[in-house]
């Protein structure tokens, strides 16, 4: 791996692996916008001699990325997912990539279910969903197709396939997280909100209109906490249904959200947010200069959150906020 590269970037995707070491997804800004290209970044708060090593990967567009902290040989692994359902495994001493058969638009013939979305760790396995009613868990080594009733391939083109006007079908799912493999939610780009027992797939009372919905985060069986256009903000579970937890004098994108010390935060177009104890999303004020206006991801680890801009990162251990400085994006 390589440290800096003195090229300014704009992070994609990131994640906690621990409260003081990141894992971050990136493209140099001097690419153009189709270019399709990965720079993958690990900081380490606790190599004050290199905190910041890269490694990069041509022809890959990184959606997401997650820590798998359960796999057995190699300990603790890092997984960045592409648009097209290739998997980045790496870890201390090698990597690999694997496919997930089905996933993305580089296929030549049917069935084609579009991009793939988000991945994540729950309990032992790992999950990614997308477009199409994607849902795929991965055990014994392999990646499976979960939600059959919701799977759903584009119709089939009569010439090569346009990306831009291809007809997907089926439901699209933007973000999966679960208490255990028998208790996961997926949210979707019309506000669905489905669970799975470990048998089947049924969708839940939710109390929001139709606007796509962008991060579900499980604090636990009962409490599960979802996000999106809009401003919306919900909490429930697959029993109770999903109501509004909150309201905003402003009309936000939420991305992404994360609870710490039992209040929820949110990443949104126009900083970082939190819910109230009156149930009211007020900005925060992080007294940073200058003050955070570029929130995409928020993750909190070990009783640290993160927000993770495209350009700005942030972090804060409920006491004090601070400001972290990728070298290739200072001044």
């Amino acid at each position: 791996m390589s440290g800096t590269s003195k090229e300014p970037v704009t992070f994609s995707a990131g994640c906690a692996i621990e409260n003081d070491y990141l894992y971050l997804a990136a493209k140099p800004d001097k690419l153009d916008d189709e270019d399709e290209f990965a720079r993958l970044f690990f900081f380490d708060a606790q190599n004050t001699a290199r905190p910041w090593v890269h490694h990069d990967l041509a022809d890959w567009q990184i959606v997401s990325v997650c820590v798998a902290s359960r796999f057995g040989a190699n300990g603790r692994e890092y997984c960045a997912l592409s648009k097209h359902g290739d998997v980045e495994f790496t870890w201390v001493g090698g990597k690999r990539v694997e496919h997930i058969d089905g996933a993305g638009l580089r296929r030549d013939k049917p069935p084609i279910y579009g991009y793939v979305k988000a991945i994540r760790e729950v309990a032992a396995d790992l999950y990614v969903v997308g477009s199409g009613g994607q849902v795929y868990r991965r055990n014994g080594g392999r990646w499976n197709a979960i939600a059959d009733a919701l799977h759903k391939p584009a119709v089939a083109p009569k010439s090569a396939v346009d990306a831009a006007g291809l007809d997907i079908g089926g439901k699209e799912f933007n973000d999966i997280d679960g208490a255990a493999s028998d208790d996961l939610y997926v949210i979707g780009g019309n506000g669905e909100i489905f669970h799975y027992d470990g048998n089947s797939w049924a969708e839940c009372e939710a109390e929001a209109p139709s606007r796509p919905l962008t991060c579900v985060r499980a604090v636990s069986t009962s409490e599960i906490w979802v996000c999106g256009f809009g401003g919306v903000l919900l909490r429930g579970n697959a029993r109770t249904g999903f109501s509004s937890a909150g309201s905003c004098s402003e009309i936000l994108l939420f991305s992404s959200l994360g609870v710490l010390s039992e209040r929820v935060y949110l990443a949104s177009n126009k900083g970082i947010f939190g819910l109230s104890d009156d149930g009211i999303i007020r900005r925060v004020k992080t007294g940073l200069v200058p003050e955070v206006d570029d929130a995409n991801v928020i993750d909190v680890k070990d009783g640290v959150l993160w927000s993770i801009g495209y350009k700005d990162i942030v972090s804060f251990d409920g006491t004090h906020w601070r400001r972290l400085e990728h070298p290739d994006n200072a001044a």
